[in-house]
């Protein structure tokens, strides 16, 4: 099931690579950490995923859809703004497997001009299959865009 997963997100990602405006790609550090890919839907939100893996049977991906706060987004601040969103959490590990919601908020430093992004992320949230759990997640990434 694991490599069935990790095909339909590669072809799912070429398709946004391919019809996308600008596409970021980096790593992201933290609680859930791993492979971090954005694509900019527009001039003012963008859609991140991070997949993190192990050898061993245990595959995690999170998808996030974020829209910048407009007040942040401005040409005076020069790409440093604020995002808030939703994101959905799939989570396989040996015999079971998880899911939940967080809404991130998150700091970005992320220039038109310059071909590299950073961010800074909080997110709270909470697992709602097989059990209900609340949860969190944050950290800090980088990467460049094409």
């Amino acid at each position: 099931m694991k490599k069935e997963v990790i095909l339909i997100i590669f072809f799912s990602v070429l398709s946004l690579i391919v019809f996308s405006n600008d596409f970021g790609l980096g790593i992201k550090i933290g609680e859930l950490g791993g492979a971090y890919m954005r694509n900019y839907i527009g001039e003012s939100s963008f859609v991140g995923l991070t997949i993190t893996w192990t050898n061993s049977d245990y595959l995690r991906i999170d998808g996030d859809v974020e829209f910048t706060i407009p007040n942040y987004a401005s040409d005076s601040n020069k790409g440093r703004f604020f995002s808030y969103g939703a994101s959905l959490k799939f989570e396989a590990e040996e015999n079971s497997i998880n899911w939940g919601i967080y809404l991130p908020l998150t700091y970005n430093q992320d220039s038109p001009e310059a071909s590299r992004f950073f961010f800074i992320e909080v997110a709270p949230g909470f697992i709602f299959y097989p059990e209900w759990n609340v949860d969190y997640r944050g950290g800090f990434g980088f990467g460049s865009k094409f």
